[in-house]
């Protein structure tokens, strides 16, 4: 081996082979950092996803009370409006 190369038997030049080794190693440590990496921010966003559905579905849930109120509300007005219609005289 000669700096960081070394000599190919049977061949007349030097090969960085073993840079090339450390490369690919590098390189696959790389890879697990990334995909590690890509997993958290993943994670993250389905996290966030679940919250903002949380959200929505406790103001769905309010609004369908809301609903229900505005619906007895307008029943009782209708029943009201009857009763009042029924005491105007001469109509």
């Amino acid at each position: 081996m000669i700096g960081i190369f070394q000599r190919v038997p049977g061949m007349n030049f030097l090969s960085p082979l073993p840079i090339l080794e450390k490369n690919i190693d590098q390189k696959q440590v790389s890879s697990d950092k990334d995909q590690t990496s890509m997993l958290k921010v993943i994670c993250n966003q389905r996290n966030r996803f679940r919250a903002r559905l949380q959200e929505t579905e406790e103001e769905i849930r309010q609004l369908k009370e809301k609903i229900r109120a505005q619906t007895a509300d307008l029943e009782k007005t209708k029943t009201d409006n009857v009763k009042l219609y029924g005491k105007i005289p001469g109509l």
